[in-house]
């Protein structure tokens, strides 16, 4: 996933482990990485 969205290691394991979270940004960055449409991950949550 980092090489994926152009980030270390250690910010994917920090998403990961719920020490960060995403921004707007980073959050279509993941969906695009994992080929999910962002609007379909974000009905996920609803």
């Amino acid at each position: 996933m980092a090489s994926k969205i152009d980030e270390p290691h250690s910010f994917v394991q920090k998403v990961e482990w719920m020490e960060r979270r995403l921004d707007v940004y980073e959050f279509v960055q993941y969906c695009r990485a994992l080929e999910i449409d962002p609007h379909e991950a974000l009905d996920f949550f609803d």
